[in-house]
């Protein structure tokens, strides 16, 4: 019989453990959820800064195709 005890584990130690992997684990999965919420957002950022690109190439395109087409206009003499 003492040889069996001897191999049971203590429940306080065991239940202490089980906390411990499962703080663990919570704390794994939420700082997984915020790893994942950064992503979306850093992307979104991204996605607004290329179309804020597109937007400014496509002014100054339209700005220089401006420029080419438009001649002056003439100075009457006073």
């Amino acid at each position: 019989m003492v040889g069996r005890r001897w191999f049971q584990p203590p429940r306080r130690v065991l239940t202490s453990f089980l906390v411990v992997v499962v703080a663990c684990v919570g704390v794994l999965a939420w700082l997984g959820y915020r790893l994942l919420d950064q992503d979306r957002a850093l992307e979104s950022q991204r996605i607004q800064e290329q179309l804020e690109i597109a937007a400014d190439l496509t002014a100054a395109s339209l700005e220089r195709k401006l420029a080419e087409r438009s001649t002056p206009m003439p100075t009457w003499p006073r």
